[in-house]
């Protein structure tokens, strides 16, 4: 689900507001999702509500009642940080409290403005009705792309708490935009090995290839409707990948792909492959381009990587992917002419573009410079001469 995970939106809504008919009708309890701008502040006026229940007795329906609540800017307090003396020399322990204080801070803040509300429809019509419900402290629903309140089962919401903890910064919590009809991607699905998410299946959602070695996002469904919790700067060790998706986590993914696309292109030019070699193929390069949304850090690399990409989107001939993809190359490309010294060989990496668009636009004008390109060592004996080779065909 590479394309489709990545961009949050906060909708505010009355409690009352849009209520869905159908929970309203099976008042059914559930863990709510909400938002308030001060919730740490909000969490008093929760417990006073709550106390009001045992002095108020019947006069409070059952019903109608906060069952629990978690405000992780209230749960986890926010921690004095010492700043250290650099002529000092912190002891372990010191050290450890510093960390600890900075790790608990930075969760905070992440999920500063979520209240997690254990309650029923008709506790929400009348929780709408407190008086200290306003303003500020006004609470209001967490919603997906749909306007649908979001809800969190009681089990996941227990792992959701341990995971606060847990992952601290690294943790965020996002929507889902729906899939547009004309996106070719499904995500590499992957199980978490160990710790809050134990267990529970993944989608890798971004790649970025560091000096330090591959770090990833993963997406955990956590909530109802299309939410997710995002847990940031994954390693593979931290996951269970399928053995058909492990070629994406070895360094030489790139080298393996290229060269099997160009294999495909060459047979689909030359018009040698069957209706069912076609199909397996395509499916293939719909694997491949599943990962268009890694970052690499290396620009060389990057460039090159986006163009093996962009030759995905032309061989899928998807119109959409391949106009997003012309765009890409050609700003790509002037920044190489602009600023060639940025790259260890822009020659090289103007090669893969000029490639790229050729086969994406079909105008000569790219294959030509290519060609021109290609002819100056060391290119000359480049995996690149394998690319002109093919496009020659192509008319």
């Amino acid at each position: 689900m590479l394309s489709h995970l990545g961009r949050r939106e906060f909708i505010s809504f009355n409690l009352t507001d849009q209520m869905n008919a159908e929970k309203r009708r099976e008042n059914k309890l559930e863990w709510y999702v909400m938002k308030c701008r001060k919730a740490a502040d909000v969490a008093a006026n929760i417990d006073a509500t709550i106390d009001g229940y045992e002095k108020n007795g019947s006069a409070i329906p059952e019903q109608n009642r906060i069952v629990s609540y978690f405000i992780p800017a209230k749960t986890i307090e926010r921690q004095t940080v010492t700043k250290s003396d650099a002529n000092v020399q912190q002891t372990q322990v010191e050290r450890f409290r510093q960390e600890a204080a900075l790790h608990g801070n930075a969760i905070r803040n992440t999920l500063r403005n979520f209240v997690f509300l254990q309650i029923r429809p008709s506790g929400l019509a009348v929780l709408a009705e407190e008086s200290w419900n306003g303003e500020a402290k006004r609470i209001f629903h967490y919603r997906d792309y749909s306007g649908e309140e979001v809800t969190v089962t009681k089990k996941m919401m227990s792992c959701f708490m341990e995971a606060c903890m847990e992952y601290g910064s690294k943790l965020e919590i996002c929507t889902v935009q729906d899939k547009q009809k004309n996106e070719i991607t499904q995500g590499i699905t992957v199980t978490v090995r160990e710790g809050a998410f134990a267990g529970l299946e993944a989608e890798v959602v971004s790649l970025q290839y560091k000096t330090e070695g591959l770090r990833f996002t993963i997406a955990v469904k956590l909530f109802s409707n299309g939410s997710y919790a995002y847990v940031h700067d994954r390693k593979p060790e931290d996951v269970i990948i399928p053995d058909k998706e492990s070629y994406v986590f070895n360094t030489n993914f790139i080298d393996r792909i290229e060269d099997s696309l160009l294999t495909i292109l060459k047979r689909r030019v030359k018009r040698k492959e069957s209706p069912e070699e076609m199909e397996d193929n395509n499916q293939l390069i719909r694997s491949y381009y599943q990962l268009h949304n890694a970052r690499i850090e290396k620009k060389d690399i990057a460039v090159r990587y986006d163009a093996i990409m962009s030759i995905c989107a032309s061989m899928l001939k998807s119109s959409s992917a391949k106009s997003k993809y012309a765009k890409l190359m050609k700003r790509r490309m002037k920044e190489v002419r602009q600023q060639p010294t940025d790259y260890v060989n822009s020659s090289r990496c103007l090669a893969y573009l000029l490639s790229a668009l050729f086969l994406c636009t079909k105008d000569p004008v790219y294959r030509d410079e290519l060609k021109t390109i290609l002819q100056a060592p060391p290119l000359a004996t480049d995996i690149l001469q394998r690319h002109l080779v093919i496009l020659r065909w192509l008319k």
